[in-house]
């Protein structure tokens, strides 16, 4: 089987064609995803303090930014990984599209490859099988390490999880406790008003009869 220049050529624009598209597709996917994550994602109060400080006309614009909350802490943490996993699925669909226009030249080559194959063509067919025996070990390499970075995601979900739930049950705990610690000062404080009151009003009224003779 002969293969002329223009069949060559239009095997070439098929295989960019190819990658390109599979670029765009994991590009589609990362912000489609990017922008469910941001829809979804409530906002901590140091977020809201931080827009409120961004607005104009805000008397303190040099304050620092309070520590963020244990859900904010989480959700950027979330984002950092699905940036990171995004940029691994991209680098994985360019691994495929060239592993793939690989393998179509060496199919190409096996149908040129008819007559017994010279020296210069036999050290191109073997660099060709090298380059595509160090794709394939790339390849399962960066999927071992996507893999990798999903359970550690799912691990510190887990982990933070669990800190925000303690939080939250150390907050129900002490809220009834500082409102009884509130209401006993506030009664005491009432107690102590009213006794000075009394007691101003009796040196008056002594007074005024001491006054009145």
């Amino acid at each position: 089987m002969v293969v002329t220049r223009s069949q060559a050529g239009a095997e070439k624009r098929k295989r960019a064609e190819a990658e390109k598209e599979i670029a765009d597709q994991a590009e589609t996917s990362t912000r489609s995803k990017r922008g469910r994550c941001q829809k979804t994602t409530p906002k901590g109060p140091s977020q809201r303090a931080t827009e409120e400080e961004s607005r104009p006309g805000q008397a303190v614009r040099d304050a620092p930014a309070p520590a963020p909350s244990g859900l904010g802490t989480l959700n950027a943490r979330l984002l950092e990984l699905e940036a990171r996993e995004h940029a691994r699925v991209r680098e994985i669909a360019y691994l495929k599209a060239a592993l793939e226009a690989c393998r179509q030249d060496a199919a190409s080559f096996r149908a040129r490859s008819q007559a017994p194959t010279p020296s210069e063509e036999q050290a191109k067919w073997n660099c060709l099988w090298l380059t595509l025996t160090s794709m394939r070990q790339l390849m399962q390499e960066e999927i071992a390490a996507v893999k990798d970075k999903q359970r550690e995601f799912e691990e510190r979900i887990q982990f933070d999880g669990i800190a925000i739930r303690g939080e939250q049950r150390e907050i129900r705990r002490l809220v009834p406790e500082e409102l009884a610690a509130m209401r006993a000062e506030i009664r005491e404080s009432s107690r102590n008003v009213m006794a000075s009151l009394t007691h101003i009003y009796h040196q008056q009224l002594a007074r005024f009869g001491e006054a009145m003779g």
